[in-house]
């Protein structure tokens, strides 16, 4: 679920997968225009198009293919039912073309549904882990990802850059883990593409060593890249950001 919905922005940044290409991204524009964003950042028609008009002298039939092997498909089908039609001849006057979209590229970019958030305080909880964080330090976390009637343990946060001396012109993927044994807050934050920025409480009662540690990946080129954080958010805080 958590890959569909960031698909789109995979398409937008031109990102390159290790392995495979990314999945087609259906598309409507603000015309109606139901098309398929493909990996190489052209656009196909969803379907084909296939319209069999009667006239005085038998049946029209128009086909809009997405290519020619599709249309040389679609044509042996109409063949079957009617043997006069020669499908040699019909592809040999056969036209490719490229139009431009009549309407504007529209794509809701939100993340939904408890799959989803459940993804990124994983994410987040792994990295705490790997920090040298003990699993049982991240009691609310922890909670939330076992129990699936357990109250979220993250909030989306837009109100100001938690990320210091943001890079520009890249859409960062960034992970990190604060601990402050002073107000007991052991948090975690998220964020993807620079888009979606995800706030994680995995503890208010924190009582290990301070620490603060990140790590951050340009998704274009596939490069770490050094940032800092500030998550000096208060209990208060926390619950407002989960409430949103």
């Amino acid at each position: 679920m958590f890959a569909k919905q960031t698909n789109f922005l995979s398409h937008f940044f031109g990102i390159v997968r290790e392995r495979g290409e990314l999945p087609p991204q259906p598309i409507v524009t603000t015309f109606g225009e139901r098309l398929v964003l493909q990996p190489d950042g052209g656009f196909k028609a969803e379907k084909p198009f296939f319209q069999a008009t009667s006239t005085e002298n038998g049946k029209q039939i128009q086909i809009k293919a997405r290519d020619r092997r599709e249309a040389e498909v679609i044509l042996r089908g109409v063949a079957r039912k009617n043997p006069k039609v020669d499908v040699a001849a019909e592809m040999a006057k056969a036209k490719e073309e490229h139009t431009y979209l009549e309407g504007m590229v529209t794509h809701t970019i939100q993340l939904d549904g408890p799959t989803s958030g459940r993804s990124a305080v994983k994410a987040a909880v792994a990295f705490a882990f790997y920090s040298g964080i003990p699993i049982e330090r991240c009691d609310l976390s922890v909670t939330y990802l076992r129990h699936e009637g357990a109250e979220p343990a993250f909030g989306y946060y837009l109100e100001r850059d938690l990320v210091r001396g943001r890079p520009s012109a890249v859409p960062v993927h960034c992970v990190s883990v604060s601990g402050d044994p002073e107000t007991g807050m052991l948090l975690g934050y998220i964020e993807y593409f620079g888009v979606h920025r995800i706030v994680v409480c995995h503890s208010q009662c924190y009582s290990g060593p301070a620490i603060a540690r990140s790590y951050g990946l340009d998704p274009a080129s596939g490069n770490a890249i050094p940032v800092e954080f500030d998550l000096s958010f208060s209990a208060a805080d926390i619950q407002a950001i989960i409430q949103l």
